[in-house]
């Protein structure tokens, strides 16, 4: 019987365990706001094993290594305005930044040219996103 009561007990703490929120935490944190002031989207691509991170007003990329430092400032045209997203497409070689307006341009992926000591992307494409007129004002890209 004390068995019985030892097994429902371990039963019951660990339902109650397991019902606590689980919580990501963070293997290690980085100020990044010496880099960029207003963050706005965060990509991984497998084929450089990079993370790159963009902000709203920032004409940049931002590369960060597996162990958080940063790397390369990734370098557009300041022609694109308010941009709200990153994305890696590691089948194709691309990088993508999303505008608020709905354009995404296109990059080659890890193929840069160096001009004035600053590291530039391959423009590849622009595509337009094309809405059934209505828009969420949460999404970011309207």
């Amino acid at each position: 019987e004390v068995w019985l009561v030892s097994c429902l007990l371990c039963l019951v703490c660990g339902l109650v365990v397991a019902k606590k929120p689980l919580r990501l935490v963070p293997v290690k944190a980085v100020n990044v706001h010496d880099l960029m002031s207003e963050p706005s989207g965060l990509t991984f691509c497998q084929s450089t094993a990079l993370v790159y991170m963009i902000c709203d007003h920032c004409n940049y990329i931002q590369e960060f290594t597996n162990t958080t430092e940063p790397g390369r400032a990734l370098h557009f045209s300041s022609a694109f305005k308010d941009i709200e997203s990153v994305a890696c497409d590691d089948n194709r070689g691309l990088l993508m930044i999303a505008e608020e307006t709905g354009l995404i341009h296109t990059f080659k992926l890890d193929d840069y040219t160096l001009s004035n000591k600053k590291w530039y992307l391959k423009f590849v494409s622009t595509i337009a996103i094309k809405h059934n007129n209505t828009f969420d004002p949460r999404s970011g890209i309207g």
